[in-house]
């Protein structure tokens, strides 16, 4: 419990610290006085004034904010310092409300990269790899039903398997319960799993992922591969989102309870996996905050950038209004992401039995 509490903090800690680092650097670069940087919300718990910025430590660890000096929006003829936020051209406004989404890919890059160079890229090809299972997903059912990483699948429903990409091919179009047997240690298993369905692929899965034999890269290949997955990951939740819109589907999104419980089961896995999830919600919370609604920074930029083209300010009534909407809209994918959490809380997950039909000498 405590391990799963103090990896929450850290994770979506590091993750908004990152975001408003990004925004304060960018302050600093840019001449524009910050007079708050806090991390987290609620009461104060800890503050310190240097120079014109004062920095703080809140209650509340899930959050912060960059207060630059003046007002994002100003009326037409309110006047203001020069250091101030407001008084800036529109192209210094926009990198700053880009930095903070900017520093959350910085951070995601550095992880995925490291995390290549220390452990090395698969080696093995995913089309000829062996059914040795290398991770178990906490809480699917092949985790439920006590198959352990390092297990070797050898039959899907009576078929012999021995490549990956058959075996969970066999398992995807299974309805009903998949009938595994597998080796572990020197004992043959067998096993009945009820798969749940993925919800992206609509693909009946258990939770397992092939074992990789690794290679180190060097420090240039690690550069490159932690730069594609940077792209790969934003490149995918994209086609994704854009996917399910498009064919009029439910899109599965994870509110606050579902990733707080991600995280939790990530800090179980190890070192690796957890920090390689920390990068993945960086990925995700600097994407996001790039969409065009107002209130995030992408909505902040497309004023900016309006700003840009017309030459002038947009409007006091015309932002008000579309941050009303943009605020509304929020709200609405939040109360539904946290349903989606709920829901996917609530599903019952049926007990396995294991028998052992043989056992090795």
């Amino acid at each position: 419990m405590i391990l799963s509490v103090v990896g929450v903090v850290f994770a979506l800690g590091l993750i908004i610290f990152i975001h408003e680092l990004g925004h304060f650097l960018a302050c600093r670069w840019l001449g524009i006085r910050v007079e708050e940087f806090a991390l987290g919300f609620g009461k104060k718990l800890w503050y310190k004034k240097h120079g014109d910025t004062e920095y703080q430590l809140r209650a509340i660890p899930f959050g912060g904010f960059v207060k630059p000096a003046g007002e994002f929006f100003p009326s037409e003829n309110t006047k203001h310092k020069p250091d101030e936020f407001c008084t800036q051209p529109w192209y210094k406004k926009l990198i700053m409300v880009l930095s903070g989404s900017a520093m959350n890919y910085v951070l995601a890059f550095l992880i995925f990269t490291s995390l290549i160079f220390f452990m090395g890229k698969p080696a093995t090809d995913f089309q000829n790899a062996t059914t040795k299972i290398g991770d178990i997903a906490i809480d699917y059912p092949a985790y439920q039903a006590g198959i352990k990483a390092g297990d070797t699948i050898l039959s899907v429903n009576g078929q012999s398997v021995d490549k990956w990409i058959e075996m969970a091919g066999l398992i995807h179009k299974t309805q009903g319960d998949v009938n595994i047997t597998y080796q572990h240690n020197n004992e043959i298993k067998k096993v009945a799993i009820t798969p749940q369905i993925d919800n992206t692929t609509q693909n009946a899965i258990i939770g397992i992922a092939p074992h990789f034999v690794y290679e180190k890269i060097g420090l240039v290949g690690s550069v490159q591969a932690g730069a594609y997955q940077c792209w790969f990951w934003t490149y995918y939740s994209l086609k994704t989102l854009a996917t399910k819109i498009y064919k009029k589907e439910k899109v599965d999104l994870a509110g606050p309870v579902g990733i707080v419980t991600m995280i939790s089961k990530a800090v179980h896995k190890g070192f690796a996996d957890y920090m390689a999830f920390i990068g993945l919600i960086s990925v995700a919370i600097g994407m996001f905050n790039l969409f065009p609604i107002p209130i995030l920074d992408g909505g902040h930029a497309v004023f900016f950038m309006i700003e840009g083209i017309r030459r002038k300010r947009v409007p006091e009534k015309v932002v008000e209004k579309a941050s009303m909407v943009g605020l509304t809209l929020l709200v609405g994918l939040l109360i539904f992401a946290t349903y989606n959490d709920v829901i996917r809380m609530k599903k019952p997950n049926k007990k396995q039995e294991i028998e052992v039909v043989e056992t090795g000498k």
